[in-house]
């Protein structure tokens, strides 16, 4: 079964390379393979070349991610460390520091914390029912999509079903609120929270009727992206998956 393709924040289409070159006592790179941008970029707007870089470098980073009683950390200390311009390692950094920061807000706010991968969590609320699915690796979408949220030290993934799709265009028709339906999926990081308390009922329905099995909203540092392909039943949700 093939593996959910989603769409990362600012990049349209990700290519898994590997490279790694190895000296007998640590790891180092060519002139050719430092990773740096040619001029100044806006992270949230960048070029298909910017993309493949930033691509490059998050793999690269991933390698160097350790996570621990809820905490993600990294064993370098800098971009050279990883052959990648510090402006590149910064803000994964950064966005590692972002992430750790709402595990602390979520687990101060009364929230469970379930670590469901090597580098990955699932944050729940202990009084609502938990979503089984995303509480083990490697789940199978099923028919109609899953409701959760996934914590990697880069983000967020947001999986919002199509029978909640159409539940939130229910409530939101009738005058109602989403905080009882949006409470039950766990700490949902602010920048997707506020998209979707800014959707209408008419979008909640639009997204219903184009994407039968659900949608995925990723989130790295704030910039939010709704997946254009949905989830598709029996691809494996890999809870390890470095990928934005």
């Amino acid at each position: 079964m093939k593996k959910i393709k989603l769409l990362g924040f600012i990049c349209a289409v990700f290519t898994v390379i590997t490279f790694w070159a190895c000296s007998k006592d640590s790891e180092s790179y060519q002139p050719d393979e430092f990773l740096q941008f040619s001029g100044n970029v806006n992270f949230s707007q960048l070029n298909n070349a910017e993309s493949v870089i930033l691509q490059k470098a998050q793999k690269r980073i991933d390698k160097h991610i350790r996570l621990s009683n809820g905490q993600f950390s990294m064993d370098i200390q800098s971009g050279k460390e990883a052959g990648m311009s510090e402006e590149i390692f910064n803000f994964f950094s950064n966005c590692m520091k972002s992430s750790n920061e709402n595990i602390r807000k979520a687990q101060s706010a009364g929230f469970a914390v379930i670590q469901t991968g090597s580098k990955s969590l699932q944050i729940i609320n202990p009084d609502k029912q938990i979503p089984f699915a995303l509480t083990k690796t490697d789940t199978e979408i099923p028919e109609g999509g899953i409701t959760g949220v996934q914590s990697f030290w880069w983000g967020s993934k947001t999986y919002f079903s199509n029978a909640d799709l159409k539940e939130a265009a229910d409530i939101l028709n009738t005058g109602g609120d989403l905080s009882a339906l949006l409470g039950g999926f766990g700490f949902i990081p602010a920048a997707v929270t506020s998209c979707l308390l800014n959707w209408q009922a008419r979008e909640y329905a639009k997204a219903a009727e184009n994407n039968p099995n659900g949608i995925v909203i990723s989130e790295v540092a704030g910039v939010i992206k709704i997946g254009e392909s949905g989830q598709n039943p029996g691809d494996i949700v890999d809870l390890d998956d470095w990928a934005l």
